[in-house]
């Protein structure tokens, strides 16, 4: 999920899990939060009232991402022939 959510320019809001951070926001992907329903809660209202704001992903981040989607598509196309 976090790699079409990146593909399509989405920004995340997930929960601390094993390697949220890292693949979220050590990426730039978006934010991590308490894995309860407070930390939810507590996030999503943060973001409604403006106290967070979610990153917005830049077109060389997509194009890069597109790109390599492409070539695995390509790659696995390929291995058919």
């Amino acid at each position: 999920v976090f790699g079409e959510c990146q593909a399509l320019g989405v920004p995340i809001v997930t929960t601390n899990t094993i390697s949220a951070k890292e693949l979220v926001e050590d990426r730039g992907l978006g934010i991590v939060c308490e894995n309860n329903k407070l930390g939810i809660y507590s996030i999503i209202k943060d973001i409604f009232d403006g106290k967070v704001l979610l990153p917005k992903l830049s077109e060389k981040q997509i194009n890069k991402l597109n790109h390599y989607a492409n070539k695995q598509l390509n790659d696995f196309l390929e291995s058919f022939k």
